[in-house]
């Protein structure tokens, strides 16, 4: 693999150092050096992490990778004590995601029937004594 083709892999630096500031107390300062080891031992992680949920997914003959065949590989590939926190997550987004579409359910039937009242308020009354 050329030296071109790793760098494709690597996470966005400025996301790394974000993540890495936000780690650190307010005083410490990581250098250069350190923080491309840490994007790079992040992209080695994922590229693993992603092998192994592929391994599963295909054992289980399916073709699109699950957040329960990326729980398993991590029990997998021995990094089980993320899993409980990373579940913690995952049911957080979820209902996150639940909320957002029923909001827009709601939100797309309150118009509707909104739509439906004005249609009705439109209505022209005519005075016949004219």
């Amino acid at each position: 693999m050329s030296d071109e083709k790793i760098t494709d892999l690597q996470l966005p630096l400025t996301v790394v150092q974000r993540i890495i500031k936000d780690a650190l107390p307010p005083n410490a300062i990581a250098k250069q050096e350190a923080k491309l080891a840490i994007a790079r031992s992040a992209s080695v992680f994922i590229l693993f992490l992603t092998s192994a949920a592929t391994d599963i997914t295909s054992s289980a003959n399916q073709k699109t990778i699950s957040a329960n065949h990326v729980l398993a590989a991590l029990k997998e590939i021995e990094f089980e004590s993320f899993v409980p926190e990373l579940e913690k997550s995952l049911e957080n987004y979820r209902n996150i995601m639940k909320n957002k579409k029923e909001k827009k359910l709601n939100d797309s039937s309150v118009s509707k029937t909104t739509e439906k009242a004005d249609d009705e308020d439109d209505v022209e009354l005519i005075d016949d004594d004219d």
